[in-house]
């Protein structure tokens, strides 16, 4: 009784890697894609009428918002469905399809951007809920990646995820292609679930069963974990990883040789200590 009575409404952003590293993904195309991200988000939208749903993309060196639009929907047609599952499936297909279609660059996901716009959104509806005297829904990330984050993204992203941490945002993660170690890090530091290696003709199962109960409910559940997290950084000098390196104490930035000030915040680092 005391679940059912702090239920409350839930925000799922979703972030859709739409690059053309989608060719990488076996037995599973992009129209099926969407037919089990519909599945997954009517779903969702249905668990609770307070719920609620956001998609971005990471595309080839882009990012932005595809849902909600910001462009007036067209009249609705009177299919006997649910309204907002209607007008969710309709322009989610339609702007998704028409973004795949102009995917020609071979540029990397823009993963840093996608995830700083997710959490800038989910502080916009929570400040409206706020001035608007009403529940905060519990927020969370879903990020499907079909490609690694270049090494030149490292710290934009590392920036969303300790932001993401501090406000107790999980970022959820589930790969249908690559085995991206910064994804790692972000499922691990903000406590959300991290799947990889399954086959994608189920990936509707596994979404419903793995990604679609609230964080507050996950406790009573079993689900996936990683049994090693990658940890492995790169450098903002060169972009390449390394294993040890000089951290700056105020940014974090890594540096796999002594500079004499941050290029981030300009800090003064000290040299390292002979051994």
């Amino acid at each position: 009784l005391k679940i059912m009575a702090a239920e409350k409404g839930n925000l799922l952003v979703v972030v859709l890697d739409t690059t053309s590293a989608w060719k990488s993904v076996k037995n599973l195309t992009f129209n099926a894609f969407l037919q089990h991200l519909t599945i997954f988000l009517n779903a969702h939208l249905a668990f609770h009428r307070e719920n609620s749903v956001a998609l971005f993309i990471a595309g080839s060196g882009q990012s932005r918002i595809v849902y909600p639009s910001s462009t007036p929907a067209p009249q609705e047609r009177d299919t006997g469905k649910w309204q907002p599952l209607q007008r969710l499936n309709e322009s989610v297909v339609h702007e998704l399809n028409a973004i795949f279609q102009e995917e020609c660059l071979d540029a990397p996901a823009a993963f840093a951007g996608a995830l700083g716009k997710a959490l800038c959104y989910i502080n916009r509806v929570v400040a409206q809920h706020k001035a608007d005297n009403t529940p905060v829904p519990e927020s969370r990330i879903l990020v499907v990646p079909v490609s690694v984050p270049p090494p030149a993204q490292y710290m934009p992203t590392m920036n969303s995820i300790f932001a993401a941490q501090k406000e107790g945002i999980p970022i959820d993660c589930c790969v249908l292609a690559g085995q991206p170690a910064l994804l790692q890090q972000a499922t691990d530091l903000t406590h959300g679930v991290y799947l990889e290696g399954f086959e994608p003709s189920s990936l509707v199962q596994l979404l419903l069963t793995c990604f679609l109960a609230a964080p507050t409910h996950r406790p009573m559940l079993r689900l996936p974990k990683i049994p090693h997290v990658n940890f492995e950084c790169s450098c903002v000098c060169h972009g390449t990883p390394v294993t040890s390196a000089i951290v700056c104490p105020v940014c974090l930035a890594v540096y796999c040789q002594f500079v004499f000030s941050c290029q981030s915040c300009k800090t003064e680092l000290k040299p390292p200590r002979a051994a």
